[in-house]
């Protein structure tokens, strides 16, 4: 330990490496890799205290942020705030712009992933993107807020995209991927693993408060008509949130770069989507001389090489009685003058020992060692974890439809209700925030251990994705008897009911913690350590990103719902007597068709057969590198023992 409490590792390629000693000669030992280059990592005590927390502040200033913007925007853009300067959306047009601006959003952690993988590493990226992109798109939508700026006539809808569907998004992306990967890479993942979940217990605390303050801060400013103050707000928040995480510049723990890993997956994706295969040198050279000796036994055989050969196993098939001629019982030690010349022979032309690409079948097992490629088993099975991760979560995509609309549907739908101050449809949804991580703590402390201990059940994540279904339609159902409560009373007496009513349907939508959890295991657990931060990525663009695309043309095929006699319903006695309420039941149905699916057999036998196969692959690699810090070209057979998970699976 050094003398500002931090405990220093060796580190090569992400893994600690033993220091050396002298021997008796001066030479250095004890050193598994003593010509690798290696970055000492400091790991602090007490992370948490030492650079975590400058993290935290930076999460909990974005979170606020992205809040801030995401439940004002709507009104920013319908004009429920400034009825002179605003784009003049309608509420599909409202839903459909929002969604695409997340679509981009959670498509960008790719780009993100990428960069802090393998280009500039996570820090750098955090910086970049956020100073870069965040802050500047914030200041762009606070701005544009200002009645007549630039002296403009007309609402400059272009420049507004700039800021909502380029910068904004980019930003928020790139936070949703990095934030909390980086903060956790902080703690040593061998002597610190407790400590790494109860970390995760804090930042979860952090993002909904920094979500739920956001959002209603925000809410009650624009509500009292300051727009531009709540806007300008989420951007001062931000610039003081990634000034704070500066100051730990020099606290922070960064990893070496993983560009060979990169590579390496690049080349395993290429062959599996291809008809041809790399041959390396070595194998050339193997198959030259395999063919020589052939063509040799073949043509090239003299006489006197043929009364060798018959003289050899002569000898090989009696014992030597004097024991001095120098031949042995054993085939191995035995060397004919066929092989002496043969031993003689090179390839013809030099260019044959070349690398060379060669037909072959498509698939990812071309490329393994044990198959006779050129990639460590461990690295492909890697790959081939983190590509079914792709329609695993495609699955999940009807779910994730209905729940990236949830939110625009019920601002809207609770917009029309008795709203009391600023407490409308806006601040309603935000409390789903508070419901959420109230269900999060009910699963944890008592659902989870109550059926453990009582019914020995421990739930899958098929499971928790059917549970998480179930909670999301049952809210989408007490929302859709709210519509027509509101229709009979509207009809009845002209008044409107109580955005109270709207609590039941927030509080069974929390339950989605369900499937929040299940989400994020199998991100966690599908992929090996190296790969985390790109599985993150996966998961937010199939979880978020199609779904918001998907939504957002949805929800412009549906205008007709929300139209009355052709123009869009702007009171609260068209809203109710439109054809709203069947935008909800088709979002049930998405969420009942999951619930069904999830339940399948077949399906929950293969996703808890990939859960298991996933995590005794990353184990096992794990442990075989904890073993072998530098691994030669004799370990490769190692890799052999590793689990395989066939592309040519089917559920």
């Amino acid at each position: 330990m050094s003398d500002n409490g931090i405990l220093s590792y060796s580190i090569q390629l992400g893994h600690p490496r033993r220091r050396g000693h002298n021997d008796d000669d001066g030479n250095m030992t004890g050193i598994e890799s003593p010509s690798a280059a290696a970055a000492v990592l400091p790991y602090a005590t007490n992370p948490m205290v030492h650079s975590i927390i400058f993290i935290l502040v930076l999460d909990f200033a974005e979170r606020f942020a992205f809040n801030g913007v995401a439940f004002t925007l709507p009104g920013y853009l319908t004009g429920a705030y400034d009825d002179t300067w605003n784009p003049g959306f309608t509420a599909p047009q409202m839903s459909s712009y929002i969604s695409m601006s997340q679509a981009i959003g959670y498509a960008s952690p790719f780009l993100a992933a990428f960069l802090a993988d393998a280009c500039i590493g996570d820090y750098n990226t955090i910086v970049v993107f956020t100073v870069c992109c965040y802050i500047p798109g914030l200041f762009i939508i606070s701005s544009l807020a200002i009645p007549g700026i630039f002296h403009l006539k007309e609402f400059p809808l272009n420049i507004l995209m700039v800021g909502t569907h380029f910068l904004f998004p980019l930003g928020f992306g790139a936070a949703k991927t990095l934030y909390g990967v980086y903060a956790a890479k902080q703690f040593d993942q061998k002597t610190q693993t407790d400590d790494i979940k109860q970390f995760f217990v804090i930042y979860t605390a952090v993002e909904f408060l920094g979500s739920w303050l956001g959002a209603n801060i925000c809410i009650t400013i624009s509500h009292a008509g300051h727009l531009i103050v709540a806007q300008y707000l989420n951007a001062i928040i931000l610039t003081l949130g990634i000034v704070v995480f500066l100051f730990g510049t020099k606290r922070y723990v960064n990893g070496s770069l993983n560009r060979a890993v990169y590579f390496r997956m690049f080349l395993s994706a290429l062959d599996a989507i291809t008809c041809f295969k790399w041959k390396s040198s070595k194998e050339n050279a193997d198959d030259d001389k395999q063919k020589n000796k052939q063509n040799y036994d073949d043509n090239d055989r003299d006489p006197n090489d043929q009364i060798d050969q018959l003289l050899s196993d002569s000898h090989r098939s009696s014992p030597d009685p004097d024991g001095d001629i120098g031949l042995n019982n054993d085939d191995n030690n035995t060397l004919s003058s066929k092989d002496e010349n043969f031993n003689k022979i090179k390839p013809k032309t030099k260019g044959s020992r070349k690398s060379s690409i060669i037909l072959a079948a498509p698939g990812f097992n071309k490329s393994r060692i044990s198959h006779g490629g050129y990639i460590e088993d461990s690295t492909v099975n890697g790959m081939v974890q983190l590509v079914w991760l792709f329609p695993i979560y495609s699955l999940l995509i009807p779910f994730n439809i209905a729940f990236t609309q949830v939110a625009v549907t019920a601002i809207t739908q609770f917009n029309y209700t008795l709203n009391y101050g600023p407490f409308g449809g806006p601040m309603l949804v935000s409390s789903n925030f508070l419901f959420i991580g109230l269900w999060a703590v009910l699963i944890k402390r008592y659902i989870t251990p109550l059926l453990k201990s009582r019914y020995d059940i421990v739930l899958t994540i098929s499971q928790k994705f059917v549970l998480g279904s179930i909670f999301l339609s049952l809210g989408l159902v007490v929302m859709i008897i709210i519509m027509y409560q509101m229709k009979r009373v509207q009809n009845q007496s002209g008044e409107p009911i109580s955005v109270f009513y709207g609590l039941l349907a927030t509080f069974l939508v929390g339950g989605m913690a369900f499937s929040f959890a299940a989400t994020n295991e199998l991100a966690f657990i599908a992929v090996p350590m190296e790969l985390k931060m790109l599985g993150t990525a996966v998961m937010l663009f199939m979880t978020q990103g199609l779904p918001n695309l998907f939504g957002a043309l949805l929800y412009k095929r549906c205008t007709p719902w929300f139209q009355i006699n052709g123009q869009s319903a702007t009171t609260r006695d068209d809203y109710v007597n439109s054809d709203a309420v069947y935008f909800s039941f088709l979002l049930v149905g998405f969420t009942v068709f999951d619930v069904l699916l999830f339940s399948f057999p077949p399906l929950t036998r293969w996703m808890d057969e990939f859960e298991k196969t996933s995590m005794a692959n990353n184990l096992r690699v794990e442990e075989t590198t904890n073993s072998n810090n530098n691994v030669s070209a004799n370990d490769t057979a190692g890799d052999h023992n590793i689990v395989t998970i066939s592309e040519e699976a089917s559920i």
